[in-house]
């Protein structure tokens, strides 16, 4: 169990560490045809995508879907699906690890995970929501159990 526990984190921290990069957009043309598809089956109902590219095999869809913001994230070993949650729904252990082991950072942003259907949630911490200072990325479980934290690209 702690094998696989290791592993998802380290999938976590990767999948995290390629959304913080900057990302090109790109056409829907542009775009391997089997993500286009997929995105479309996955969310038929999706207002303004933007399209995104991380290299040339990996691709990721923003969107609106309903009230909430989305994306997907398509590569070759399969796809990652983000959901942005406003920070007032942050559970209680994860605004009481943030309080305790990063006493000077606020939550910024909270996002829900789910890779290989394993959902998390992903929280964007930092010292100044100005000019997002010494940001970081942290990973928890579902129950709020701390996962992962690493360094964000600003």
């Amino acid at each position: 169990m702690k094998k696989i526990f290791a592993l998802v984190a380290v999938i976590l921290a990767f999948q995290a560490a390629a959304f913080a990069q900057k990302n090109k957009t790109v056409a829907e043309q542009d775009v391997p045809e089997r993500y286009v598809k997929d995105f479309q089956r996955q969310a038929p109902d999706a207002k303004n995508p933007v399209w995104l590219s991380e290299s040339n095999d990996i691709y990721m869809v923003k969107f609106d879907n309903g009230d909430q913001r989305q994306s997907f994230r398509f590569s070759p070993k399969g796809m990652e699906t983000r959901w942005a949650v406003d920070t007032k729904f942050t559970p209680q252990a994860i605004k009481d690890t943030v309080a305790h082991k990063y006493k000077k950072y606020k939550i910024r942003e909270l996002n829900v995970l789910s890779i290989k259907n394993h959902p998390s949630y992903e929280v964007r911490i930092s010292l100044s929501k100005k000019k997002d200072k010494s940001p970081r990325i942290l990973t928890f479980e579902t129950d709020g159990k701390f996962i992962d934290d690493f360094e964000a690209m600003q």
